[in-house]
């Protein structure tokens, strides 16, 4: 059935081409399987699954082949056209970088009522993109530039910028989110990025030094705490984000600022010693209290969000007592230390957040739930905070917002963009506001940073 003929090459008898699928497929499986017993079990897995990207490769190549209109089967099949189409709506301008063949650019202008200006480097693809919208009907409104999306400028200003499978082919990708996002001023991006953690055999062809891409043109492929770093230090924010079909989807728009309707709060009048006294007795107050379920829900956001490691040194900002070091444990993070005003619990150091008695870089998390509220100088108390994580470290944040300041609760920061200017240069990798568990009629805004 297969004869060698060269050294590196080998070829199958020609009568394999007349014989059925299944009986193909079976010679072929077993004379590569023949060929990979005879390899070093490390031998065997680097041919192995190198030979598995050189097959994506080739399914894809063999699926737009047998497509009656050339498009891959992915455009119908993951219908991912949707997820763009129903966020943008009549009326609005969009340019689509990276726009390919201007399936997708063809397919918002139709069924969104958009004027779309798609902008590729391709000639071949902007003559295929033409044709497309030209056939389609839709040439006065999906129209086609050829150039770099990286230096050339489409004038005039966009409501939304599509980037479908662009920004892990891109160097730079902050920089060049950065400057999308002052060039069009959109109101959103609309993004779609591979995904790393798709399937297991990704990270482990990445271990074996075979290629692990989808395609050898990618910079990166994403994880969602990738993703959503490049788009914090682009001044944007995640919102929407799925991941299907191995991929990221998302919707992303220009960081809130802070609300400014809200006054500007003064510092509470208290002296030092009036300050530790109010704490100390509220702290003391709720000595026994076990925030159980919101403390197993920030530390599972921990967890998806940054997946620090179990060994992580943490430190628990104002933990009153050792009931979240033992949530902490439960999770896996024994290596914990917590801190407050008072302590019945030999994990628990007396300590005042303002300053705090660990050297630099001393811990891989900081976690503080309902704690920054209570701070006499909550920019102090942040810096702190920032002063004792190591480089990559993260903060684990909780505070109530909209609640008002009232008895030991000195400030109400409004919203995650409130709490998160505490910590400038910090990359916010995730934020929400909510009701706050176990107190559901008040809300809590939740953050993970990173330094």
């Amino acid at each position: 059935m297969m004869e060698r003929t060269t050294e590196h090459q080998v070829t199958w008898d020609a009568a394999m081409l007349d014989t059925d699928t299944p009986a193909s497929v079976e010679a072929f499986a077993r004379s590569i399987h023949g060929f990979a017993k005879r390899l070093s079990p490390e031998q065997r897995a680097k041919f192995l699954f190198a030979l598995d990207s050189r097959l994506y490769w080739m399914l894809g190549e063999a699926a737009i082949g047998n497509a009656p209109d050339g498009l891959h089967p992915k455009h119908r099949l993951m219908r991912y056209h949707d997820f763009f189409c129903d966020r943008v709506r009549r009326g609005e301008r969009v340019i689509d970088l990276g726009s390919g063949v201007g399936a997708l650019a063809c397919a918002i202008a139709g069924r969104c009522g958009a004027a779309v200006t798609g902008l590729d480097w391709s000639a071949r693809n902007i003559a295929t993109a033409q044709a497309r919208a030209h056939s389609a009907g839709l040439a006065s409104s999906a129209a086609f530039e050829l150039g770099d999306i990286t230096s050339h400028r489409v004038p005039g200003a966009f409501d939304v910028v599509v980037l479908s499978n662009v920004l892990e082919h891109l160097a730079s990708r902050e920089r060049l989110l950065a400057m999308w996002r002052a060039w069009y001023s959109p109101s959103r991006f609309l993004i779609r990025v591979p995904a790393l953690d798709r399937d297991w055999r990704v990270p482990y062809k990445r271990e074996l030094g075979v290629e692990w891409r989808l395609d050898d043109t990618h910079e990166t492929e994403y994880t969602r705490q990738q993703l959503s770093a490049e788009l914090a230090a682009a001044g944007l924010a995640a919102h929407d984000l799925q991941c299907v079909w191995g991929e990221y989807w998302l919707e992303a728009r220009p960081a809130a600022t802070p609300r400014s309707d809200v006054p500007a709060q003064s510092a509470p009048s208290l002296t030092h010693e009036e300050y530790t006294r109010l704490q100390l007795e509220r702290s003391l107050a709720m000595k026994a209290h076990d925030p159980a379920a919101r403390a197993r829900y920030l530390i599972e956001r921990m967890i998806q969000h940054a997946r620090p490691p179990a060994k992580a040194r943490v430190l628990c900002v104002g933990c009153r007592n050792g009931h979240e070091l033992d949530h902490l444990a439960q999770a896996g993070f024994t290596n914990a230390v917590g801190i407050d005003l008072h302590s019945a619990d030999p994990r628990i150091r007396v300590m005042d957040m303002h300053s705090l008695a660990f050297s630099d870089g001393a811990f891989d998390v900081v976690y503080a739930s309902h704690c920054l509220e209570h701070a006499l100088d909550p920019g102090q108390a942040a810096r702190e905070m920032i002063r004792v994580l190591r480089p990559g470290g993260i903060v684990v944040l909780e505070v109530p917002v909209e609640y008002g300041r009232r008895g030991a609760d000195l400030w109400d920061f409004q919203t995650p963009e409130g709490v998160g200017a505490l910590f400038p240069g910090a990359v916010q990798l995730w934020s929400e506001v909510g009701p706050q568990i176990g107190a559901e009629r008040q809300k809590a805004a939740r953050l993970i940073l990173r330094k």
